[in-house]
């Protein structure tokens, strides 16, 4: 409990110190940015789908995504044919036109 309340009142100053609301934000720590990200995964998963829908979900990246991503899909139950590899612009960002039109091409499909 003394390390659970710890971490409460660390991430209550945090979240003083960028503005948020000290009283309804939350939070927790991890061992990294595998963790953190594989919990940004679920939390997603979670918001946008059903537990019927997992099948339907769509995740979209780039040659540049980090590794930790697709074992995070993978441990989430998200397939791995539901991962589209969305093309880069010179500057190494998602080309925000093949974007659009994969989005389109996969809500088409039924995906979410």
């Amino acid at each position: 409990p003394g390390l659970i309340q710890l971490e409460a009142n660390v991430i209550s100053w945090l979240a003083g110190m960028v503005g948020y609301d000290q009283q309804t934000a939350f939070g927790c720590f991890t061992t990294g940015g595998s963790m953190a990200n594989f919990i940004g995964i679920l939390l997603a998963r979670r918001h946008h789908l059903t537990e019927y829908e997992l099948t339907q979900g769509v995740v979209m990246v780039t040659a540049e995504t980090h590794s930790c991503i697709a074992k995070g899909l993978m441990m989430a139950g998200l397939p791995q044919s539901n991962v589209c590899h969305v093309p880069m612009d010179s500057a190494l960002r998602m080309d925000s036109q093949q974007l659009e039109k994969i989005i389109v091409a996969q809500k088409e499909a039924g995906r979410k």
